[in-house]
């Protein structure tokens, strides 16, 4: 029997989708415009070399219109394809799914917090430390531990589950709300303990992308969609800001007339030296391609098992922080996917790279548009690394290892268990 919930009543491919979700537009409307800024940036006041005359910015251009003609192949390719869609289901079946899955993840995410966290819930000085103006020191008395700190990269999966749930109206029981609260004070902690800005983005996009098929076309949070690409800058810059003056104020407060003016010169920063730095160290070192996917499968080397090209890795991380010392600024460590990748591989096999990558997230948008199970769950973390293509290579860090085993787990969760109802359903009419 069909779903009957919010899910299927508004479908978004009957409508207009918001410019900031569909991925050819946010290429040609945000992430287009920021390319072409770089250009312009004064790079005098940050103490680095501008590289915005090399004939590599150039080349990125010829990455971008691949990417471009990636999206427009997925979207017309999967267009014409049919898929199993969400609505097809229960809202019990769902119920059971969506369930089974927030329990799994949940208490995987929280383990990984609390152990990572327990030397400061122990020593309730660090607390006050972390917002003292002292905040940035915490990081070195709280570190990582490997294996068990990484399942907090469950959160942006579960953050898609939490979407679902809350859709579909799910979460009513008081104890789910006190562990999604807890969940969410656990990221706030580490948004500023270790200063990573990242991890909030990979709870709150995931999520606001996942919930907006449930956003009817007439209500008032249908109209703050619809306005996402006006008020995400400044919504991403205030949010910035709220934590970059826990980060890196105290540092700087004696060089700048406002925090305003830190504060806009900090954010444009982020982006136009990381593009920088890519195209800075292409130009700097002659040596690539490498080959070896240093950058590209960045995930594989940081696995201390993997011992293959690890000499070559480590001479050419080492290269790049010499690059940093010299040309650039350590602190800007940063350096955009667009380039990353062509010093893997060269200009040719990136645009060939960047074309499929286009392709899957075109293919994806439909889906998602479509309701199609798999892109419910994978969508919203390709968007995700799509907004980041500038700063990082989102999909091929280390972070991503346990988002990308997450929605893997949520896919063949919803698919064995409503196969699994099928089988029972086909043996109870027998």
């Amino acid at each position: 029997m069909p779903a009957q919930h919010e899910y299927g009543k508004t479908a978004v491919s009957n409508r207009r989708i918001p410019l900031w979700l569909d991925p050819r537009k946010v290429l040609i409307y945000i992430l287009l415009p920021v390319y072409i800024a770089y250009q312009f940036q004064d790079y005098s006041h940050y103490g680095v070399k501008s590289y915005a005359d090399s004939e590599y910015y150039i080349g990125g251009f010829m990455v971008l219109v691949s990417l471009f003609a990636g999206m427009l192949c997925g979207c017309w390719f999967l267009d014409k394809h049919n898929f199993i869609t969400i609505d097809r289901f229960s809202i019990e079946t769902l119920k059971l799914m969506l369930m089974r899955s927030f329990r799994v993840l949940m208490f995987l995410t929280l383990a990984g917090y609390l152990i990572w966290f327990m030397p400061v819930f122990l020593d309730p000085q660090k607390i006050v430390t972390m917002f003292s103006e002292h905040a940035y020191n915490i990081r070195g008395s709280v570190s990582t531990i490997p294996g068990v700190s990484t399942l907090t990269q469950f959160g942006p999966v579960l953050s898609i589950n939490i979407a679902l749930l809350n859709g579909f109206k799910l979460l009513k029981k008081k104890r789910h709300r006190f562990y999604i609260l807890l969940f969410i004070l656990l990221v706030l902690m580490r948004t500023v303990l270790w200063s990573e800005r990242l991890a909030l983005l990979e709870i709150i996009i995931p999520y606001v992308v996942a919930y907006y098929p449930f956003v009817r076309a007439s209500s008032c949070l249908q109209w703050w969609y619809r306005k996402g690409a006006i008020l995400l800058i400044p919504a991403v810059i205030l949010l910035f800001g709220i934590f970059e003056y826990f980060r890196s104020w105290n540092f700087y407060k004696d060089s700048y007339d406002s925090y305003l003016s830190f504060l806009l010169q900090r954010f444009s920063a982020y982006y136009s030296i990381s593009i920088n730095n890519g195209i800075g160290f292409l130009e700097e070192y002659n040596e690539w391609p490498y080959f070896i996917g240093a950058y590209s499968f960045d995930f594989l080397y940081k696995l201390p098992f993997f011992n293959f090209f690890r000499n070559e890795y480590e001479r050419i991380a080492e290269s790049y922080g010499t690059f940093l010392y010299l040309f650039a600024r350590p602190e800007y460590t940063n350096q955009t996917a667009l380039f990353s990748i062509v010093a893997d591989f060269g200009f040719l096999i990136s645009s060939m790279l960047y074309f499929v990558y286009g392709t899957v997230l075109g293919a994806l948008f439909v889906g998602y548009r479509r309701q199609a199970l798999f892109a419910i769950f994978i969508f919203p973390v390709g968007i995700l690394s799509l907004y980041e293509i500038f700063r990082i290579s989102y999909l091929s860090t280390s972070r991503s290892t346990y988002v990308i085993i997450g929605i893997i787990y949520l896919y063949i969760n919803g698919t064995l268990f409503i196969r699994g109802l099928r089988r029972k359903s086909a043996i109870s009419r027998i």
